[in-house]
């Protein structure tokens, strides 16, 4: 997953990074924060010549930039067009991720397409992890909740698992633990498990890994009863976690439980 994978690592850029973050730092840490200050600061650096990897490591502090939304946006927005290899990177995701809820509904979606067409390796799956976010949250715009129809659509006539589709996966896995996204990832989920190929099924498996306790309900009976309908999604499981979460089940559904552990021997 682009989101929910491994993240940091890696050295800091030099040159006028460390000066960057110490302002950053000075700016943002206050009791009230000078985030107008912080932007001025951001927007005459943006007029010198950089390198691309000083922005990339800076944004990691700058999503706090987001309680003034739209001059965040803005920034971002010039950050993003004069660096478009750090609006296609991990940090750029994020950022947009932070911005889903902040700043307007046709900026984000501006920039998700950029990530999905800006010909990065991972700009795809990004896209429909992004997308996955975006259209499962309460008060979703109308356009994503759609354009999620069209691609779960697309998927099943075509049967092709593309990456954008590995993405929306990766996501309705990992929000599958919030109570406020459950229905309507199940949903999801329940579409993707019958055509599923190896790649696919383990990421849907993931969601094992998105519950500390697994509960009860009519969600969880739903993808327990999908997964023993489809076995080839749950042995191609990697989750360390999965036999864990049927025993939190077992006793609201012994046979069904029984079952699935039957299939994985």
């Amino acid at each position: 997953s682009v989101l929910w994978g491994p993240c940091g690592g890696g050295s800091l850029p030099s040159g006028n990074f460390p000066v960057l973050l110490a302002l950053a730092d000075g700016h943002l840490a206050r009791k009230e924060p000078k985030t107008g200050e912080l932007i001025a600061v951001l927007r005459r650096h943006l007029a010198r010549r950089e390198h691309p990897e000083v922005w990339l490591a800076l944004l990691e502090r700058l999503h706090y930039l987001l309680n003034r939304p739209e001059e965040a946006a803005d920034i971002f927005d010039e950050i993003f067009d004069a660096f478009p290899s750090v609006r296609d990177s991990l940090q750029g995701v994020l950022i947009v991720a932070w911005s889903l809820t902040r700043v307007d509904a046709e900026r984000t979606r501006k920039w998700m397409q950029s990530i999905r067409d800006g010909g990065w390796t991972d700009g795809a799956q990004a896209y429909g992890e992004l997308l996955t976010l975006l259209s499962t949250q309460p008060r979703a715009p109308a356009w994503s909740i759609k354009h999620v129809e069209e691609l779960l659509v697309t998927f099943e006539e075509s049967r092709q698992v593309i990456p954008v589709v590995v993405g929306i996966g990766y996501a309705a896995a990992h929000l599958w633990g919030l109570a406020d996204r459950r229905d309507s990832v199940t949903k999801i989920l329940l579409r993707l498990m019958p055509l599923a190929d190896e790649q696919l099924g383990s990421v849907i498996m993931e969601l094992f890994d998105s519950v500390d306790v697994m509960q009860w309900d009519s969600s969880t009976r739903e993808i327990l009863e999908a997964l023993a309908a489809t076995p080839s999604v749950m042995v191609s499981s990697r989750s360390p976690f999965f036999v864990d979460r049927l025993t939190d089940v077992i006793e609201g559904a012994p046979a069904l439980v029984g079952n699935l552990c039957q299939q994985l021997v």
